[in-house]
Protein backbone atom coordinates (compact mmCIF):
# COMPACT_ATOMS: atom_id res chain seq x y z
CA UNK A 1 0.00 0.00 0.00
CA UNK A 2 3.02 2.16 0.54
CA UNK A 3 4.75 1.73 -2.46
CA UNK A 4 1.31 2.16 -4.18
CA UNK A 5 0.90 5.46 -2.86
CA UNK A 6 4.18 6.76 -3.59
CA UNK A 7 3.59 5.67 -6.85
CA UNK A 8 0.07 7.92 -7.11
CA UNK A 9 1.98 10.79 -5.55
CA UNK A 10 4.63 11.19 -8.61
CA UNK A 11 1.56 10.42 -11.12
CA UNK A 12 -0.30 13.28 -9.00
CA UNK A 13 3.05 15.54 -9.05
CA UNK A 14 3.35 15.09 -13.30
CA UNK A 15 -0.26 15.54 -13.51
CA UNK A 16 0.18 19.40 -11.90
CA UNK A 17 3.22 20.13 -13.82
CA UNK A 18 1.15 19.16 -17.07
CA UNK A 19 -1.32 21.09 -16.14
CA UNK A 20 0.68 23.91 -15.31
CA UNK A 21 2.62 23.30 -19.10
CA UNK A 22 -0.89 23.08 -20.31
CA UNK A 23 -2.13 26.46 -18.70
CA UNK A 24 0.87 28.11 -20.25
CA UNK A 25 -0.06 26.75 -23.51
CA UNK A 26 -3.47 27.53 -23.48
CA UNK A 27 -2.77 31.24 -22.37
CA UNK A 28 -0.28 31.16 -25.56
CA UNK A 29 -3.59 30.11 -27.75
CA UNK A 30 -1.30 26.92 -28.47
CA UNK A 31 -3.75 24.50 -27.75
CA UNK A 32 -7.69 24.70 -27.27
CA UNK A 33 -10.01 24.61 -24.58
CA UNK A 34 -10.76 21.38 -24.62
CA UNK A 35 -7.66 20.06 -24.30
CA UNK A 36 -6.58 22.45 -21.48
CA UNK A 37 -10.13 20.76 -19.80
CA UNK A 38 -8.72 17.77 -20.09
CA UNK A 39 -5.62 18.64 -18.80
CA UNK A 40 -7.56 19.48 -15.24
CA UNK A 41 -9.26 16.31 -15.52
CA UNK A 42 -6.52 14.31 -15.90
CA UNK A 43 -4.78 16.47 -12.58
CA UNK A 44 -8.01 15.89 -10.57
CA UNK A 45 -7.92 12.28 -11.00
CA UNK A 46 -4.26 12.01 -9.79
CA UNK A 47 -5.55 13.75 -6.97
CA UNK A 48 -8.31 11.64 -6.55
CA UNK A 49 -6.19 8.15 -7.09
CA UNK A 50 -3.41 9.68 -4.71
CA UNK A 51 -6.35 10.58 -1.64
CA UNK A 52 -7.73 6.88 -2.62
CA UNK A 53 -4.14 5.82 -2.18
CA UNK A 54 -3.57 7.45 1.14
CA UNK A 55 -6.47 6.19 2.61
CA UNK A 56 -5.62 2.61 1.57
CA UNK A 57 -2.32 2.85 3.42
CA UNK A 58 -3.99 4.34 6.72
CA UNK A 59 -6.60 1.25 6.41
CA UNK A 60 -3.88 -1.18 6.32
CA UNK A 61 -2.01 0.58 8.99
CA UNK A 62 -4.95 0.64 11.05
CA UNK A 63 -5.70 -3.30 10.56
CA UNK A 64 -1.86 -4.50 10.80
CA UNK A 65 -2.05 -2.17 14.46
CA UNK A 66 -5.08 -3.71 15.53
CA UNK A 67 -4.20 -7.50 14.50
CA UNK A 68 -1.39 -6.67 16.40
CA UNK A 69 -2.99 -5.47 19.29
CA UNK A 70 -1.52 -2.36 19.18
CA UNK A 71 -4.72 -0.46 18.75
CA UNK A 72 -7.66 0.22 21.11
CA UNK A 73 -7.69 -2.98 23.82
CA UNK A 74 -10.48 -1.78 26.40
CA UNK A 75 -10.16 -1.79 30.68
CA UNK A 76 -12.22 -4.92 31.57
CA UNK A 77 -12.07 -4.22 35.10
CA UNK A 78 -13.40 -0.61 34.73
CA UNK A 79 -16.65 -2.42 33.02
CA UNK A 80 -17.77 -4.31 36.21
CA UNK A 81 -16.66 -7.70 34.65
CA UNK A 82 -14.48 -10.30 36.75
CA UNK A 83 -12.29 -10.46 33.83
CA UNK A 84 -8.25 -8.72 34.28
CA UNK A 85 -5.78 -7.90 31.65
CA UNK A 86 -2.70 -10.04 31.53
CA UNK A 87 0.75 -9.54 30.26
CA UNK A 88 3.31 -12.16 29.61
CA UNK A 89 6.98 -11.67 29.26
CA UNK A 90 6.96 -13.42 26.01
CA UNK A 91 3.95 -11.82 24.36
CA UNK A 92 3.56 -7.68 24.79
CA UNK A 93 0.38 -7.92 23.73
CA UNK A 94 -2.28 -8.48 26.50
CA UNK A 95 -4.77 -11.29 26.90
CA UNK A 96 -8.08 -11.58 28.86
CA UNK A 97 -8.38 -14.48 31.26
CA UNK A 98 -11.20 -14.91 34.20
CA UNK A 99 -10.53 -14.95 37.71
CA UNK A 100 -10.29 -17.81 39.03
CA UNK A 101 -10.17 -16.88 42.49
Amino acid sequence: AMKAMEEKRDLEELAKLNYQAAKIRYDNSEISLQEFDNAKVARAQADINYKNAQFDAWLMQTMMDSACGIGYVPNLKTMGGSTTQVKSKNNPNPTNRRDRN
